[in-house]
């Protein structure tokens, strides 16, 4: 059922998610005010779609993981830019 939802659904809105995510970091970063627990949910649903058991991380570390670094070098590069 999991692998299902995760075709079916999570394929489909990962991008909008990941985005909404990073924007939400990033509001954080820059010191505006916003709800945490939003993107902790984002991050645990990101785990909790563990499809390989090799690797309980894996749907995170390609997905999440990937945007929030990508986002974290974006940020200092622009700051260190400045």
């Amino acid at each position: 059922m999991l692998n299902d939802w995760n075709g079916t659904i999570f394929q489909g809105i990962k991008d909008k998610l990941q985005n909404a995510a990073m924007r939400l970091v990033e509001a954080e970063r820059n010191g505006e005010a916003f709800d945490p627990q939003l993107v902790i949910g984002v991050r645990q649903s990101y785990v909790s779609l563990n499809l390989d058991a090799n690797d309980s991380l894996a749907v995170y570390k390609a997905n999440f993981e990937k945007a929030y670094i990508d986002a974290t070098e974006k940020f200092y590069k622009s700051r260190a830019a400045q």
